[in-house]
């Protein structure tokens, strides 16, 4: 495995997030359900709400995000920050508000 692979491994949520706000992606609920496999078999409850904790979670992130009104060249940044500072990358987007 590359480096550049191990590094956009280890970050990818972070950059999710980034994408996500910066195309002022919106989610809904049932889709995802339905991706996850709620269909097919059911899910345990706890693990529902698991699921649904972490969209609610990542819904809050993108909006606080689009709340700072972040510019392109702002989010450039941001995504350079989580790529190249890995040891402090998880707590950055928290840290951010």
């Amino acid at each position: 495995m590359t480096d550049q692979v191990a590094l956009l491994r280890l970050v990818w949520s972070e950059l999710f997030v980034l994408n996500a706000s910066q195309c002022s992606m919106t989610l809904h609920f049932a889709p995802l359900l339905a991706a996850a496999g709620l269909h097919a078999s059911p899910m345990a409850a706890d693990r529902v709400v698991a699921f649904m904790d972490h969209i609610r979670i990542f819904q809050e992130q993108v909006e606080k995000l689009k709340a700072l009104h972040v510019d392109s060249a702002e989010y450039s940044c941001l995504k350079a920050i989580v790529l190249f500072t890995t040891g402090f990358h998880r707590t950055l987007l928290t840290h951010l508000w």
